[in-house]
């Protein structure tokens, strides 16, 4: 006859099956290579990135922010290096940035508006295992590149010189021009522009706007022809200094003829800040760097752009 266990005895057998598991698993770690026991000890660095801060005209008032994410490090014994001067110069500059769970973040101070910058990250972590240590970055405007306004563009005779458009610095027309002045993910124009633009302080001449194509010869950038008092072309709701395309064509100094319904991209491209690119026409055949790619250059893209001599286009 089968005699039948108790709750107690099924509960001692349990934890005696239980107690044998945790020896057998604690003799298997133990039995691990160190190496492989240690490695969540060592630091896993990923890719070091940027960000610069508000575009300002004042100098020593230009920030960048370098971020460096990392994994492991279980034993809280890394610390990070940051080291910054002029591209292609030097790092003059440094600071020295105690341990920190990941990331590891820092405001670059005290940088100027004209200059272009390189930063290097050295993690320090003496655990066997630690890659992707010591990082650089190279080419870095304390300001965003892709955001339209007197700095990213060079732009100096439309508004006072000492204070530009679009700009964090205190009186700058328009106020400080960001990624959300003319973006928005819920819009129905293209791309995501805005419905309605608006400027950060001051005012636009206009601000309703109709994007529904990009395409050459039917787009919504901009059209002069129709010799305008307003407009809500993407292009012409801001411009009152330009040469062409003005919400108002009767105030432009320029004729009414420039590309209109063109791709303005394709020329004033939004990685520029929209600043106009000889290289979209001319160019492209050259080696070298991008300030030996004279015009004309032998390419075969596009010949009629590679003709010497005067450009009608831009100097009639």
């Amino acid at each position: 006859m089968t005699k039948n266990m108790s709750g107690s005895d099924t509960i001692h057998k349990n934890y005696i099956l239980f107690s044998k598991l945790c020896i057998l698993t604690a003799l298997a770690l133990l039995l691990l290579p160190f190496s492989l026991r240690a490695e969540n000890n060592a630091t896993i660095a990923s890719t070091a990135v940027s960000k610069p801060g508000p575009a300002t005209l004042v100098a020593g008032e230009s920030t960048i922010t370098v971020r460096i994410a990392y994994t492991g490090d279980d034993n809280g014994d890394n610390s990070a290096l940051i080291e910054w001067g002029e591209d292609g110069v030097d790092f003059a500059n440094s600071t020295n940035l105690g341990h920190n769970s990941s990331p590891y973040l820092y405001e670059i101070p005290s940088l100027d508006y004209d200059k272009t910058y390189q930063v290097r990250i050295t993690i320090s972590d003496a655990d066997d295992g630690s890659t992707n240590l010591v990082q650089t970055l190279t080419g870095l405007k304390p300001f965003n590149t892709l955001v339209h306004n007197s700095i990213s563009t060079g732009s100096s005779d439309k508004w006072p010189v000492e204070t530009g458009w679009g700009l964090a610095t205190a009186s700058s027309q328009y106020g400080e021009f960001t990624c959300r002045t003319c973006h928005d993910s819920s819009t129905d124009n293209i791309k995501r522009v805005k419905k309605t633009i608006t400027a950060p302080s001051d005012a636009f001449p206009g601000g309703e706007v109709d994007f529904q194509s990009a395409d050459n010869d039917n787009s919504d950038f901009g059209d002069d022809s129709d010799n305008h008092t307003s407009s809500t072309h993407v292009c012409e709701v801001c411009h009152t200094k330009t040469n062409y395309h003005h919400y108002d064509t009767s105030t432009q100094t320029g004729d009414t003829n420039h590309y209109n319904n063109k791709d303005c991209v394709s020329c004033h491209q939004h990685r520029s800040a929209f600043k106009a690119s000889c290289a979209a026409c001319h160019g492209g055949g050259s080696t070298g760097s991008a300030g030996a790619n004279y015009w004309p250059d032998g390419s075969s893209t596009d010949p009629a752009n590679d003709v010497p001599g005067r450009h009608r286009a831009h100097m009639d």
